[in-house]
């Protein structure tokens, strides 16, 4: 196996002392819902350990700073000259654009390596995995029906999932090499999400704490449908969107990673929405979710350009207000004014 070197990680064999490190990160996955691990322990994390040491398929994915294993990732032979791949990243370390790297790496070294398609399976209710295989360029080639199981119900039947395949070949690789290019400013919206309480429903990221739901639009999708889609998928709310509060536009631009030379501005619409049906749950983006009153919330808000946004929201009284702020290298708000 050839060791691949990306700017933050290291993508390596397994080694014997490994071991805590690939339980920390299996653990986390035992009863998860789309591949789980059900009774590992700290025993039988061996066998897990044995099936990687020397294999050719399994790279440790390492942090490039401090040499800790924070996930793995598969590279196996198939048919026809083709790589299946999937990746596993410990959930302390995710949201930081590490699985894209890793992944990304990997696929480039098929290619290298006499590849001629590359391809992963995921369970299509599995938003961050989907959002994983396609902004590393691979695009989705089939739905098959109910093809896998991890678990099985009480009465020992299995229950049976659906697969989405993703797929990149070289041809494809060779056109995105060429025509790459991002649009002058993202588009994100999020929402004030109010409960029947007056409460605001917040996420805890895994890179900024505590921060509102929401997230980059889609190609092709509204703004509204944009909010309501990204609540749904980081909290488990169904939520109705209201008024527009505030508009924001993040102007510095800073090196971006995983193909991508730079990020670029950032205009982001921020609605008061009301949560109709749903109770807060955790998802692959966030670790918790949950309502806090108004006054929990700000304390709760650590980024300062989050919090201003959040006083924005306070301070509504019907006109919604224009923020230009730089989040990098410092955070500096530049201008704030009503619309």
């Amino acid at each position: 196996m050839k060791e691949i070197k990306t700017a933050r990680l290291l993508l390596q064999p397994f080694r014997e002392s490994d071991r805590d490190d690939l339980y920390a990160f299996l653990k986390q996955l035992e009863h998860d819902e789309f591949e789980g691990y059900p009774g590992i322990n700290r025993e039988t994390v061996g066998e897990h350990l044995r099936e990687r040491l020397g294999s050719e398929e399994y790279y440790a994915v390492a942090l490039a700073d401090t040499g800790k294993v924070i996930g793995n990732l598969y590279c196996g032979q198939r048919d026809c000259s083709a790589r299946e791949v999937g990746c596993i990243i410990n959930e302390c370390y995710r949201g930081q654009g590490y699985a894209a790297e890793a992944l990304r790496a990997v696929i480039e070294q098929a290619f290298r390596d006499g590849a001629h398609r590359v391809y992963a399976e995921c369970d299509p209710r599995n938003t961050a995995s989907r959002r994983l295989l396609e902004a590393v360029g691979m695009r989705r080639e089939a739905h098959l029906r109910q093809t896998v199981f991890f678990h099985r119900d009480a009465d020992g039947a299995p229950i049976w999932m659906d697969t989405y395949v993703y797929a990149i070949t070289e041809n494809d690789r060779a056109a995105a090499e060429t025509e790459r290019v991002l649009p002058t400013h993202i588009v994100a919206a999020a929402g004030f999400v109010r409960n029947e309480n007056g409460e605001i429903l917040l996420v805890r990221s895994h890179r900024d704490g505590w921060v509102l739901p929401g997230g980059i639009v889609e190609v092709g999708e509204n703004v509204i449908d944009g909010v309501k889609r990204e609540i749904l998928e980081e909290t488990g709310v169904i939520a109705e969107v209201g008024e527009l509060v505030c508009v924001s536009s993040n102007t510095c631009k800073h090196p971006g990673y995983n193909g991508v030379k730079e990020v670029p501005t950032k205009l982001m619409l921020d609605f008061i929405c009301r949560a109709i049906e749903g109770t807060p749950r955790p998802s692959e983006e966030n670790t918790e979710s949950a309502y806090f009153s108004e006054e929990e919330a700000e304390k709760l808000i650590q980024s300062p350009a989050i919090l201003e946004r959040f006083k924005a929201y306070l301070e509504y009284s019907g006109r919604p207000v224009y923020l230009e702020y730089v989040t990098r290298p410092e955070y500096g708000l530049k201008l704030k004014r009503l619309l």
